[in-house]
Parts: C-alpha cells; sequence; structure tokens
C-alpha cells in the first residue's frame, strides 16, 4: 500500500512504504519469523471446497487462500473476512497469526484505525519489524496521537534506516502535526536525499524550511521537484505562509 504525506495537508497522511523500497538494505537485527510475516510462502492453487462441520480447520489453507487474494488485488471485502478467519484459528505469535493480524491491520487502516493500532501491537508482541511499526504509527496518526506516531514510524526507521517513506513521515508528523519545524528538518532532509526528486517528499521538506524562515531554499526546493513555474512556486509558499500565521493567532486565543 501506499499512503503518502502533502506538506500542505495537516493532519498528515502517511504511507507505510513503497514497493521499491520493501528490497532496499535494512540494517538491525533479523526477527524471528520476519520472513513469513513480510514475505508469505508464495503458493498456487484454486480456493478450496467449504470444510465440513467438525473437520479441523486446516490454517496452512487458510494461508494460502490469502496470499492468493492478495496476489490477485482482492478488496477489502473480500480479504477482510478471511483474514479474520485465518487470525481467530492461527496458534497465537504463530508466522499465520502475525501475518494474519498485520495485514489485516493495513486493510482496516482507513475504516478502523484503532482496530488496526490494536492489531499491530499484538503483532509486536512476538515480532518486530519496520513493517509493523510503521502501520502502528499510521494508524496513530489518523487517529490524531501525532506524538505516539513519531515514536512509531521513528522505531521503524531505526529498523530499516534506507527507507524514505519512513523519514518522511516522521519528518511531516514533526512538523505539521506537532508543529516543530526546525526539529523534523533532520529527517525531511534524509528523506529528501534518500528519496531524490519525489515531488510530495520534496512539498514536506519545503514546508518546514518555510516554517524556520528558510523561504529562498523552500523555494529553490519546489522549483527543483514540481513541474511549477516559479509564480506557482511564491503562491504556494503564501498560501503556507498565511495559514501558519493564522493557526498561530488562533493558538494564541485559546
Amino acid at each position: 500500500m501506499a499512503r503518502r504525506l502533502q506538506a500542505s495537508l495537516p493532519p498528515p497522511n502517511l504511507r507505510v512504504r513503497d514497493d521499491d523500497e520493501r528490497n532496499a538494505p535494512k540494517a538491525g537485527a533479523f526477527f524471528a519469523d520476519e520472513k513469513e510475516l513480510l514475505d508469505p510462502l508464495v503458493k498456487r492453487y484454486v480456493l478450496g471446497k467449504k470444510m465440513e462441520k467438525g473437520t479441523a480447520v486446516d490454517v496452512a489453507r487458510l494461508e494460502s487462500d490469502v496470499v492468493w487474494a492478495l496476489e490477485r488485488g482482492l478488496g477489502p471485502r473480500d480479504l477482510v473476512p478471511m483474514l479474520e478467519r485465518l487470525r481467530r484459528h492461527a496458534a497465537p505469535g504463530s508466522g499465520a497469526a502475525c501475518f494474519a493480524c498485520i495485514e489485516l491491520a493495513e486493510q482496516l487502516l482507513p475504516t478502523k484505525p484503532w482496530r488496526a493500532a490494536v492489531l499491530a501491537r499484538e503483532v509486536l508482541q512476538h515480532v518486530e519489524t519496520d513493517r509493523v511499526w510503521a502501520v502502528q504509527g499510521l494508524a496513530l496518526a489518523i487517529l490524531g496521537h501525532y506524538a505516539s506516531a513519531k515514536a512509531a514510524f521513528a522505531r521503524a526507521l531505526h529498523l530499516a534506516p534506507n527507507c524514505a517513506s519512513y523519514a518522511h513521515n516522521l519528518g511531516h508528523l514533526t512538523d505539521v502535526g506537532l508543529g516543530r519545524p526546525r526539529d523534523a528538518l533532520v529527517w525531511l532532509e534524509r528523506a529528501h536525499r534518500l528519496g531524490g526528486r519525489d515531488p510530495e517528499i520534496a512539498s514536506s521538506y519545503a514546508h518546514a524550511l518555510l516554517g524556520v524562515g528558510r523561504v529562498e531554499a523552500a523555494r529553490r526546493i519546489l522549483i527543483e521537484a514540481e513541474s511549477l513555474t516559479p509564480e506557482e512556486v511564491d503562491e504556494t509558499l503564501q498560501r503556507w505562509a498565511a495559514r501558519s500565521s493564522r493557526a498561530r493567532r488562533s493558538e494564541s486565543l485559546t
């Protein structure tokens, strides 16, 4: 899945991790069952017949059904019941259970972020990966718990230091969510370096630069990365500055 940030959109709209980043070099320990959690064994098969009453549930078959559905891009309407069943029948803490929980958490993020956060926390009791922390961070950010979301993305970035998305999310949460653009710059500069000329990362980076008064640097970053004219860039910076000014006035009145 890809949930990205826009510097112009508080609260932030985050992403877990792009597919091309999953193969980036990763530091940190290799945790038990991590491969099983992130890359379940791909099996070629067709959905089987319904199990007869009184027979034992075949967890491996349930997991294979889920993998089949994910490979074919089935949506939440089909995936959620399959994942719920796999989670219910898999042994707690097993690779199959952790796989079901994290996939279910991602499916539920847009509609049930609180349950998604609970599911991610359940997985973290048994296995720690950057993906699980990222899902936890995204769910908490959607709920408006920016400080906790920032901590979750910091852990995800620690486990996958070459992931531009995590650095981006961490920086944007610090800037827009917590109102600390100066602290955000270290993460956004890192994301900008890792993500090349990604326009959304550049937008977040420029927003934080503007927040610390580095207007010309913000302007240069936007012109380099965005398909905007200098006039459009100036209009964007003026709009951000005006909104920040309104936010500060509103805070002073509360």
